[in-house]
């Protein structure tokens, strides 16, 4: 490549009208990307850690990064960037995702962000449970790279994601994280309960869009010997998708 850039294995090439694209990841902040029509110039088609997305920096990123071996694939019409993220402390656990993508009147495929709603063409119901590993965003505000040793900085602690005898959460939330689910349709919705277990007494906000107004907030009792779990039931009101 000309740009002396380290590049991961999984490399994909397509075609889509008089057009062939080759993808690719770079190594260093692993994120597909591809080069089409003449093969010189190139654009991210989706972040991990949504990097790039609307002029996100990297030290901005909303999520762990790390490899995602990309791939576009066309079903019905429709194209999609199926790729990984991770969930745990390094590299080797992943979720699989996919978002939709769209090619513009030149070919270019304008970078996408990385949803919970993912392939689905319209936002999920607001009548519904969801488990809270189906966020697209969980960050301290500082989160790291993966390596394949994992998080071996202990100044580096973030939250992440885990699973315990079946149960799949998210884990090591303190001070300061934000976990993000879109897109879902709140006109459905007039009542959001969440499940936590809490080892300390804290406090949660509910906001409807990044940086916008705080829609709730409420207080989280630490579980009696930190086992048993809480139930916290909120109304919101706001016909919206977040």
């Amino acid at each position: 490549m000309a740009d002396n850039q380290p590049y991961d294995p999984s490399v994909i090439c397509t075609e889509e009208g008089n057009f062939l694209y080759f993808g690719f990841a770079p190594c260093i902040i692993n994120i597909p990307r591809y080069r089409g029509q003449d093969l010189r110039g190139g654009s991210v088609i989706v972040s991990n850690g949504d990097v790039g997305y609307k002029g996100r920096l990297e030290e901005e990123k909303l999520m762990s990064v790390g490899n995602d071996h990309g791939g576009l694939v066309k079903v019905k019409d429709q194209w999609y960037i199926f790729y990984h993220r991770h969930t745990y402390i390094n590299q080797y656990n992943r979720q699989g995702c996919a978002e939709r993508v769209f090619f513009d009147e030149k070919g270019n495929i304008p970078q996408v962000t990385i949803t919970t709603s993912g392939m689905n063409p319209k936002p999920l119901s607001g009548d519904a449970s969801y488990p809270a590993v189906y966020c697209c965003n969980l960050t301290n505000g500082h989160m790291g790279a993966l390596s394949s040793i994992g998080r071996s900085n202990q100044e580096a602690d973030f939250p992440y994601m885990t699973c315990e005898d079946g149960e799949r959460f998210i884990t090591n939330i303190k001070d300061g994280c934000m976990v993000g689910y879109k897109y879902i349709n709140l006109s459905e919705t007039h009542q959001i309960e969440v499940v936590y277990r809490a080892d300390a007494d804290g406090e949660i906000e509910i906001y409807t869009e990044p940086g916008g107004e705080k829609k709730r907030e409420s207080r989280l009792r630490e579980a009696p010997g930190g086992n048993a779990p809480g139930r916290l039931s909120r109304l919101i009101r706001k016909k919206n998708c977040i």
